[in-house]
């Protein structure tokens, strides 16, 4: 795979280089499609920059991976069996009633409230699946990808799901697509180094993705170097930011052409100052 990127540096409080890419990715012969997005631009944070996010509340991660709301009065809550196996409740905080759904944990609502991602365990080797069930009918949906789940976020349009995981028996994490109603995955990417995708991000409209990528980790597997990475339903991906010694991470969009991050340095165990940015992007696929 041949990457080409073209950069213009500006100097940030004289702490970094933050790089304006213009990054585009040929095709290979294996015919990965082009790249059509690219950063313009870099600026500050400003006070009114908010997350689109804290605007709706079955988007924002849980507090609580334990108690997490829905829609209404609604509540998700995973209890412990006398055998410690979780299981998930749906309770009506109005009424108090409370009623079993399954047996999982780290229940996430989908953006419309009718049904719930959550982990199911399987067997010893399987331990974290992914499985979407309907919060009405019970009915299960358990995507068939290939990996163990560590993390996964809703797109905003709830039809699809994006997962980071590891493949089972390997030490390879992996960034996967599911696709719903139907359930079926595509894998993404994976990383250099053993370490988690983080902070999983989608567009308002769900076109694009993003994900902290790490490229770099010490002793105790905390990221030394971490990049932002764009990814689309077409399988088009390329690098928002690519810099050396750097974690950027912590991806949140502001609108459809625009995401706030944060970036710090970390050497010898000691984290650097952390300022925020902001990437204006644009992208050149048909609407």
């Amino acid at each position: 795979m041949i990457l080409r990127i073209g950069f213009r540096a500006a100097a940030v409080g004289g702490l970094m280089l933050i790089p304006l890419l213009s990054c585009s990715r040929g095709s290979t012969a294996g015919g990965e499609p082009t790249c059509v997005w690219s950063v313009t631009g870099s600026r500050a944070r400003a006070a009114a920059d908010v997350p689109f996010e804290d605007r709706n509340p079955l988007l924002k991660s849980p507090g609580d991976p334990n108690r997490v709301n829905g829609p209404g009065r609604l509540v998700a809550i995973v209890k412990s069996d006398s055998l410690h196996h979780p299981q998930i409740y749906i309770e009506d905080e109005a009424t108090g009633k409370r009623r079993h759904l399954l047996r999982g944990s780290k229940p996430k609502w989908s953006p419309d409230g009718t049904k719930i991602a959550c982990e199911v365990w399987k067997s010893l080797e399987r331990p974290w699946n992914l499985c979407v069930v309907d919060v009405q009918t019970g009915k299960k949906v358990e995507p068939d990808i290939g990996c163990l789940v560590d993390t996964y976020r809703w797109s905003p349009d709830g039809r699809s799901i994006a997962v980071g995981g590891t493949l089972p028996g390997k030490s390879i994490n992996v960034l996967c697509l599911v696709r719903l109603p139907a359930g079926t995955g595509q894998m993404l990417d994976t990383l250099p180094v053993f370490s988690a995708y983080e902070d999983l991000a989608w567009s308002p409209n769900s076109r694009a993705l993003v994900v902290t990528r790490a490229t770099a980790v010490d002793a105790e597997e905390e990221n030394t170097a971490a990049d932002l990475w764009l990814f689309d339903g077409e399988g088009r991906r390329c690098p928002l930011t690519e810099t050396v010694g750097v974690v950027e991470e912590s991806p949140r969009w502001l609108d459809n052409a625009s995401i706030l991050y944060s970036y710090h340095t970390l050497k010898a165990s000691v984290t650097g100052p952390t300022e925020q940015r902001v990437l204006l992007l644009k992208s050149s696929a048909p609407k």
